[in-house]
This record gives structure tokens, C-alpha cells and sequence, in this order.
């Protein structure tokens, strides 16, 4: 995401934790991120999400700029990955069918996402996951786009052979996801390897599972890692809808439930939850803006 720190503060109107990042305008101008600071005010703004951190409004002085968000207590899910440890197939289907969801919702605004992966989905109070960060999103209906952007272990082949791409680097980018939540390892990458190493494994494309995945769990993220983003799971005339009735998401997860946020989150990381975050007291005032 955009560089800058995010700052816990209190508005004593509503008596309310937010969290306030703040960017610095020379660095944004230094490292071309003005399209990016767009990105994020504009779909953050008009999304409205159960799973997407929510952008109250802006505000900028001479030397930055502030976004005023929603206040997610969890951490990163990426966090809580290191603690815990690799996920059992049913709480990963949880985490990924709230990611889903969200593909879906931005999908149907003609909108690709373009920056899955655990550092960018925090966990909510209440278990639930949130996305963050829309800098690389960008609004394509059913076009391509052409530019080189992401994570270079999620990045699709398209983006890597520079041919166009659209909503179907998301789906790779979940696979990619899947397979982590249950490896608690890179599909592509096997440790601080150079990007140039991790994009040949992603064009060769070959994936090599632990023998304790199962059958379901192998099959849905080979399809999702298909080469061809044409015949990839999720990218053909019925949608999103052909990965939910996939059978490592239909035995565990019901999707009106967890739209509804009335799914039980899983118990690994709603434990670890309790010690991550400890906030003052609201009416110390010393500790509130």
C-alpha cells in the first residue's frame, strides 16, 4: 500500500477509535504514487463492504495527507499466520470465502483488485477479515489493462508476460492465498528468493502440495492457478459462482451466512485476537485527539 504511518486516534464526538493514516505529499510526488493515493480515496470511498475497511474522509495540510478509516483491531492476517501456523482446510475456506466475496462485490463494479495477499487482509473485532489497501485497484469493466503492478508471489502470468490483464488476476491471487492459509508457505516462492525467480516458477507454473492437503483443497487452487486466465476457475460465464459450488468451499462454508457475518470465525485466531491490541481508556485524554 501507500507509504505512511497509521496512528490509533479518538474523536471525542463519537467517542470512537479510528485509525488515521497519514501520507506524506513529498513522498507520494517522489515515488509516482499519485495515481495510487487516488485509487485508494476513490474506491474506499465508494465501497461498502462488510469485508473492506471502510474510508470515513480525508483531510490534507501542507505537508500531508490523512485518510480517517475504520478502526480494525485484529492485525493483519498475515500476522496471525506466523503465530498459528498453517490453517486446517475448513477456517482457510472461511478466511477465503470472505476474500470471495469481496472479489465478487469489486468484480461486479468493474473493478480488479490487484493486491491479494495476507498483509493486506486485516482481521475485524469480531474475527472477520477486511481488505485494505485499493492503490493498485483500478476500474476496467471488461478490458485489459496493461500495467505491471502487485506482489510479485500472487502476480498472475498475464501480468508477468505483460499480455493484458482483467478481473482473472484476482482469481490466480486467491489460489495463491489458498495455498498459503494451509501451507503457511508461498506457492511460488520458497524464501526471499529474487523476483526474477519467483515470476519463472509462476510462468512454469507447476505447484507442489504437502502430502496432508487434501484432494478438494489441491484440485480448487490448481484451478485457480490455471496458466490460461480464459479457462481459470472463476472466469468463465458463470462467475464467482463456479468457485463457491466448488466442493472445498460448499462442505464448510455457507456464503449467506458469512455475507451475513453469522459464520463462527475460527477459534486460532479469535484466541490470539484478545493479546494483539490494547487501547487507553477512552477518557484519558492525554492518549485521544
Amino acid at each position: 500500500g501507500l507509504f505512511g504511518k497509521v496512528k490509533l486516534v479518538f474523536c471525542r464526538r463519537t467517542r470512537e477509535y479510528y485509525a488515521l493514516k497519514c501520507v506524506s505529499k513529498a513522498k507520494v510526488i517522489r515515488l509516482q504514487e499519485e495515481e495510487h493515493l487516488r485509487n485508494e480515496k476513490l474506491f474506499m470511498t465508494e465501497m461498502d463492504h462488510p469485508f473492506i475497511t471502510k474510508l470515513i474522509r480525508t483531510y490534507k495540510d501542507d505537508k500531508n495527507i490523512y485518510l480517517l478509516q475504520e478502526l480494525t483491531t485484529g492485525g493483519e492476517l498475515f500476522f496471525h499466520m506466523e503465530k498459528v501456523g498453517p490453517l486446517r482446510e475448513a477456517e482457510a475456506s472461511f478466511y477465503a470465502g470472505a476474500v470471495l466475496l469481496v472479489l465478487e462485490y469489486m468484480h461486479g463494479k468493474g473493478i480488479v483488485y490487484r493486491d491479494l495477499k495476507p498483509e493486506n487482509t486485516l482481521i475485524g473485532d469480531n474475527g472477520y477479515p477486511k481488505l485494505i489497501d485499493m492503490g493498485f485497484a483500478k476500474r476496467i469493466y471488461n478490458r485489459r489493462t496493461y500495467s505491471m503492478c502487485g506482489t510479485p508471489d500472487y502476480m498472475a502470468p498475464e501480468i508477468i508476460r505483460r499480455q493484458g490483464h482483467g478481473k482473472a488476476v484476482d482469481y490466480w491471487a486467491l489460489g495463491c492465498l489458498i495455498f498459503e492459509l494451509i501451507t503457511n508457505t508461498s506457492a511460488f516462492n520458497r524464501g526471499e528468493d529474487p523476483p526474477q525467480l519467483v515470476f519463472h516458477r509462476i510462468i512454469d507454473g507447476r505447484v507442489k502440495f504437502p502430502p496432508y492437503v487434501s484432494s478438494d483443497c489441491a484440485d480448487i487452487v490448481r484451478k485457480l492457478l490455471d496458466p490460461n486466465p480464459e479457462t481459470r476457475l472463476g472466469c468463465r460465464k458463470r462467475g464467482a459462482a463456479d468457485i463457491k459450488e466448488h466442493p472445498f468451499f460448499a462442505k464448510s462454508v455457507n456464503f449467506q451466512l458469512l455475507i451475513r457475518q453469522k459464520e463462527e470465525p475460527p477459534v486460532s485466531f479469535t484466541e490470539l485476537m484478545q493479546v494483539t491490541l490494547h487501547f487507553p481508556s477512552a477518557d484519558d485524554s492525554s492518549k485521544t485527539r
